[in-house]
């Protein structure tokens, strides 16, 4: 591979779609926005993404990151930093591409780069994701956090004190731990039919040093349950059969489907967790359930149906339907 790479920009989608190799021969481009990426470009304009650092004594790169337009442009250029910071294990450093790469790293971060290539999301392959203040560990058995349920984390916060928490669903518990971690006298209690599921939100809750505040149990949704809480959430599957279809390869094909959808219409887990959460709920206590954009009139109808009061719409970042509470008052 030529190391000679003249033509310098930054990476925008529109600007490789228009980008066309005329010379006969590949061509390299660099991406001014992170050091050592670039895009190769054949002559039949097939364009691939690689990483070029010093590889051993190797001055080449090494590795075709994917072929374009597969990914986006600036998730490509993300991950690719994420991935090599991964492999060579930074913690946080800064990454540089001028120093020297073992052929043992180099193995790895091209094993790491397949399997992204293969549609496996970034964080079941480095084994972790963030998630509000938090660093959650995450893995194919759970439903990966995701920037929109911090919706819910926030607008919780915004109801006041709650002391005694129920997540229904709570999968890896990034969304009880984190609020246990901002209500510091609070305890909870986690409920999944996922083994697995529990197995990963136990591990998050030592990570946080919070074991002792909250407790993971096997159940389904509020079946079985004879204790009172001021706060229930959850963030339940809510993908209906049809829209399942039409998800991306990397979650569909990789993250637990009983996490996304309940089949049929979607709302399956709600009409369960209406019915059974009155029963749980002290005086006055909330609920409040993450929804997809699109169910904020079916799932506000099935509140009122159920008897609760003080229903709240919440908007996410991206101003959609993303959370509803609402209050129990006998």
């Amino acid at each position: 591979m030529n190391d000679s790479l003249p033509l310098v920009f930054e990476f925008t989608t529109n600007r490789l779609q228009d980008w066309e190799n005329t010379t006969g021969k590949d061509q390299f481009i660099t991406d001014t926005t992170l050091q050592g990426f670039g895009c190769k470009v054949t002559p039949k304009q097939t364009k691939s993404f690689f990483v070029r650092g010093r590889i051993s004594k190797a001055s080449t790169p090494r590795k075709v990151f994917g072929r374009f337009p597969k990914m986006a442009i600036i998730d490509a250029r993300r991950e690719a930093k994420i991935l090599l910071e991964f492999s060579l294990d930074l913690q946080g450093q800064i990454l540089q591409l001028d120093h020297e790469i073992s052929d043992d790293i180099y193995n790895y971060f091209k094993t790491l780069i397949n399997k992204r290539l293969e549609f496996q999301p970034i964080s079941q392959i480095i084994g972790e994701r963030y998630f509000w203040k938090n660093k959650f560990i995450v893995s194919p058995n759970v439903l990966d956090p995701r920037p929109d349920t911090e919706t819910l984390i926030e607008h919780t916060l915004s109801q006041g004190k709650f002391c005694k928490i129920l997540d229904l669903g709570t999968g890896s518990g990034c969304i009880i731990l984190s609020l246990l971690d901002e209500y510091k006298d609070a305890i909870g209690v986690g409920i999944d039919k996922s083994e697995d599921a529990l197995n990963v939100a136990k591990q998050n809750a030592n990570l946080l040093s919070l074991s002792q505040r909250v407790s993971f149990n096997l159940g389904n949704w509020c079946e079985g349950i004879k204790e009172k809480f001021d706060l229930i959430i959850s963030n339940p599957p809510y993908i209906s059969e049809n829209d399942m279809k039409i998800l991306s390869k990397s979650v569909l094909n990789w993250e637990p489907r009983m996490a996304l959808t309940p089949e049929g219409d979607g709302l399956g887990a709600y009409r369960h967790i209406l019915d059974g959460a009155k029963n749980l709920l002290i005086p006055n206590g909330k609920l409040i359930l993450e929804i997809g954009y699109d169910q904020g009139k079916q799932v506000t109808h099935l509140l009122k149906n159920h008897g609760y009061k003080d229903i709240e719409l919440v908007k996410d970042i991206n101003n959609k339907d993303r959370v509803l509470s609402a209050s129990w008052i006998e």
